[in-house]
Parts: structure tokens; C-alpha cells; sequence
């Protein structure tokens, strides 16, 4: 609804929000969101990317899972395609963040390669604590780092779950469905843990501390 809501386009936006936040004291002020793209199959070509951050949008990660026209995302593996390539300059150009969220290996590679700009891994966790290609390796992140990226924690109850076997009653069982998950109004989206991951847990922020200590130690920061 108008007024619940303020789209911030850019650091000037940015700034005056969070001082109206500040000052506000727990005040009612409008949500203010950054307008971003997980899997960038909207953008029908690359060229159209100018429209698109007119529009307002300001992060783009390429894919989201399986394969698209521009990259592979989690599950299969390969690269990036020739349009891939081309969305990555495009949004360099305009000035949109890559977000490396859920590329696969090869393509998350070559995305920093060709990606001149800012660099964004929006929802990851750490590979050496819950196995799996979902989650990044050591090197991954320390590149992250390399290039001064922010990297957020996923909270998905089956990403920053611990290498201990979960108790019976929290395993998120099967439900049938859609191949990665069903919807039903009691659960909501439910997706399998990755058959490489532990058994999934109600996320905790003692979970997602071991992932962010982790990362700093990569960083060697304390």
C-alpha cells in the first residue's frame, strides 16, 4: 500500500532513510527495500537492462536454481553462456550489484571474472561447516572478500544446520508436489535438504554464528 513501503534507489535514499530510522525511535516509517532479482530470467535480453534500473532495480542475481539463459544456479553444473557474459557488462554499465547467490561453481568463476562491479552474495552459508554446492567453499569466500563483497547468512532451516543428525521430530519430511517443493497453506514452501547436507533443524543464531565466525577467520578478522 502507498506509504507502507519506499523504494531506495540509491545512497543518497539510502542514508536519509536510516537517519529518519534513527531519529524515528521506534516510530512508524515506511519499509525501505533495495529492488532485487533472484534468477535474471525477467530480463528478457541483456540490452533491456537500462529499462529495467530505470524501473528501479538494483541487484541481479543471474540464477536462481537449475539452469537459464544466462548462467547455471544450484544443482546442475556449467557456466556462464555467451548472454550471461553480456548481462554482466550490462548491468556493470548501469550499475547494478551481482549477486553470486546460488551460482554453480563454474559460473559463479566466471561471473567474478567478467563482473567489473560491486559484488553481493545476498544468502550463502560455508561449505566447510554443512557440506554441499548450495554453500560456498573456503576459496569462494575468500575471493568474496578479495573484492570488499558483503555476505549474508542464510537462515533456511536446512542450510545452517551443523553436521549433528537433527532429533526425529524437527527432519523436515518429504511432501509431494513440485520437484523442488510443494505449497500448502498450513507449511508454506518446503524444499528436501540437499542429499549431500546434514538433516535439517529449526535455524538458531548459535548455528549461524559458527558460519559468520568462520568467514571472519577467512578474513582473518576477530
Amino acid at each position: 500500500r502507498a506509504g507502507r513501503m519506499r523504494m531506495l534507489k540509491d545512497w543518497p535514499a539510502l542514508k536519509s532513510h536510516v537517519e529518519a530510522w534513527e531519529a524515528s525511535k521506534g516510530g512508524s516509517l515506511p519499509i525501505g527495500f533495495i529492488l532485487s532479482m533472484e534468477g535474471a530470467d525477467p530480463i528478457l535480453s541483456p540490452a533491456d537492462v537500462p529499462r529495467w534500473w530505470e524501473d528501479g532495480l538494483r541487484v541481479v542475481g543471474p540464477a536462481h536454481y537449475g539452469a537459464n539463459a544466462y548462467a547455471h544456479g544450484t544443482g546442475p553444473s556449467g557456466g556462464l553462456t555467451p548472454a550471461g557474459v553480456e548481462l554482466l557488462k550490462e548491468m556493470a554499465t548501469a550499475g547494478m550489484v551481482l549477486d553470486v547467490t546460488h551460482l554453480s561453481e563454474e559460473s559463479f568463476w566466471q561471473a567474478i571474472e567478467h563482473s567489473p562491479g560491486p559484488v553481493l552474495a545476498s544468502h550463502n552459508n560455508c561449505r566447510a561447516l554443512v557440506p554441499g554446492s548450495r554453500q560456498f567453499s573456503d576459496e569462494q569466500i575468500r575471493a568474496l572478500i578479495a573484492r570488499d563483497s558483503v555476505i549474508g547468512v542464510a537462515f533456511d532451516s536446512h542450510l545452517p544446520a551443523c553436521r549433528q543428525r537433527a532429533p526425529r521430530r524437527h527432519r523436515q519430511r518429504p511432501r509431494r508436489g513440485l520437484r523442488h517443493g510443494t505449497i500448502t497453506p498450513r507449511a508454506g514452501y518446503h524444499r528436501r535438504p540437499a542429499k549431500d547436507s546434514c538433516a535439517s533443524r529449526p535455524p538458531g543464531f548459535q548455528a549461524c554464528g559458527h558460519r559468520s565466525r568462520h568467514a571472519r577467520k577467512l578474513a582473518e578478522v576477530f
